[in-house]
């Protein structure tokens, strides 16, 4: 049974269990951080529950020792002749005796630790404690000293060994300090009127909201002006000499007829459909070199040039692009559909456009023409790739019907609004035109 234990204080804990048999409080012995402590003003001792409380909590780190020291001098029963021995008596003697002995024990083992090694042999483990006054050695089994090693072999140098193998490598040394600042890179300044000689530093660059026009600092105090904005943008989108190079296959008019006016028919018969009897000769929006339009009745004669064909013109509809630009259950699309009466498909289709609702400069009965290619009109590819009359739709006919799909659910048409500082590109509402298409077979 141990007669002694150790913990280390934390700062806040008092309480401490020693775990042994104590016959008196006065042979607990308590130490902290090698200083033993007092009973009653240091610790106080339940020897019921084997607990010992400090009055203040140790240190944190201190060690404390708890171990018991019998009085090994006066016995604890004094046994008379002729007395009567009880069993207590001879208890207390005895456990006196068995305590003192476990004590020395305790003590004998913490200053030379007796260990058998797995081979059978002993040794004296001498638990990192030093053996200190020995002897000068005379026998070659004797001890030596530091002392003794030091003054024999100080003078005494044996031949050059080989050199030892490389050792590893060190392991990378702590990061360098982080160098100076660089200096201040240019910036971008901006405001709604032109910069003041104490905004930015030379270098930098400004931008006047106001008037479109840049600046940058030369020096300490001036400011150059160094372009307008709005010159470049209003030269370059008012470029009529193609400054992106767009060819037609880009823009979708690759299968274009080249036929010239004058040798295309003319003298074109256009049909109604329906209720609509517009007659009207320019209510079909014929533009070009040659081309003239005129009504009798109901029959419109489109002249281009000197030839003649027939037309077939539908009644304008509510645009509802949403239900037609998808595939439908049956596997085939959902799209608008109007029989022509022409007798074969039409050469050529145009759609048309009429404003319901007044929208972005567009006045209720405006028309806008496209032609009903194969494709989505007039489309030249990429990030705001439109032209004026996007329709974002595809026409196609066969021999009975002409068919209109959309090729987006959430995109009608697109055109450029008039009301606008940027005349911008805008998106239409369905619910403010209606189209109709119109056939030509030549």
């Amino acid at each position: 049974m141990p007669t002694y234990t150790e913990f280390i204080g934390d700062g806040t804990e008092v309480n401490f269990t020693y775990a042994f048999p104590l016959i008196k409080d006065e042979f607990l012995v308590v130490e902290v951080a090698g200083v033993e402590k007092t009973v009653t003003t240091d610790y106080t001792i339940n020897t019921a529950t084997e607990v010992l409380t400090f009055t203040t909590a140790p240190v944190n780190g201190d060690l404390i020792v708890i171990k018991r020291d019998s009085d090994v001098d006066t016995a604890l029963v004094d046994f008379q002749k002729t007395s009567r021995v009880t069993e207590a008596a001879l208890d207390l003697s005895y456990e006196h005796n068995r305590n003192l002995i476990q004590e020395l024990y305790h003590r004998i083992s913490n200053t030379l630790i007796q260990t058998l090694k797995t081979v059978g042999t002993k040794v004296w483990n001498m638990g990192g404690l030093k053996v200190t006054n020995v002897a000068t050695p005379t026998e070659d089994t004797d001890a030596v000293t530091k002392a003794y090693v030091d003054t024999t072999f100080e003078s005494e140098t044996g031949p050059a060994g080989a050199d030892g193998a490389d050792g590893s490598d060190g392991a990378d040394g702590a990061d360098g300090s982080d160098g100076a600042d660089g200096a201040a890179g240019t910036q971008w300044l901006n405001g709604s009127s032109a910069p003041s000689s104490e905004q930015g530093v030379t270098g930098d660059f400004f931008f006047n909201s106001t008037t479109n026009k840049i600046y940058k600092k030369t020096d300490s105090t001036t400011w150059a002006e160094i372009s307008d904005v709005d010159e470049g943008i209003v030269g370059h989108t008012g470029s009529s000499l193609n400054p992106h190079s767009v060819t037609k296959d880009q823009v979708g008019l690759g299968n274009v007829d080249n036929t010239s006016d004058a040798n295309k028919p003319s003298n074109l018969t256009v049909k109604d459909e329906g209720t609509d009897k517009t007659t009207s000769a320019d209510s079909i929006n014929f533009v070009g070199s040659g081309v003239t339009a005129t009504n009798s009745g109901e029959d419109v004669t489109v002249t281009i040039g000197a030839a003649s064909g027939t037309a077939f013109k539908g009644s304008y509809v509510t645009c509802n692009n949403a239900s037609y630009y998808d595939y439908n259950s049956s596997g085939t699309f959902d799209n608008y559909s109007v029989a022509h009466g022409l007798g074969s498909a039409p050469d050529e289709i145009l759609f048309q456009l009429k404003c319901t609702t007044t929208e972005y400069g567009y006045s209720v009965d405006d028309v806008i023409t496209g032609i009903g290619h194969d494709i989505s009109d007039y489309y030249s590819g990429g990030s705001g790739g439109h032209q004026a009359g996007v329709f974002l739709r595809t026409c196609w006919a066969d021999d009975t019907n002409i068919y209109v799909k959309w090729a987006f659910k959430d995109q009608f048409a697109t055109v450029t609004d008039a009301t606008s500082e940027d005349q911008g590109r805008r998106e239409l509402t369905p619910a403010n035109w209606s189209f109709r298409v119109i056939g030509i077979v030549w």
